[in-house]
């Protein structure tokens, strides 16, 4: 943060750098016992949002073919 803080409003900033800090802090953070990263939720979700979808679908194509 104090890297991106000292920024002037026109400067570009060192993509490598932040690239490289972020890498390190996922490394570190990942060795901790208790890690939530919103990537991790959205991706079980979407998993878990197909899952149900095609359960319903499942369900539906049953009871139309059970109800010919």
């Amino acid at each position: 943060m104090f890297y991106v803080r000292s920024l002037k409003w026109d400067e570009e900033p060192n993509y490598k750098q932040l690239i490289n800090m972020f890498t390190k802090l996922i490394k570190v953070a990942s060795k901790a016992e208790c890690v939530h990263f919103d990537w991790i939720s959205y991706k079980a979700k979407a998993i878990e949002d197909r899952a149900v979808t095609k359960i319903l679908k499942d369900i539906m194509a049953r009871s139309l073919t059970s109800s010919k």
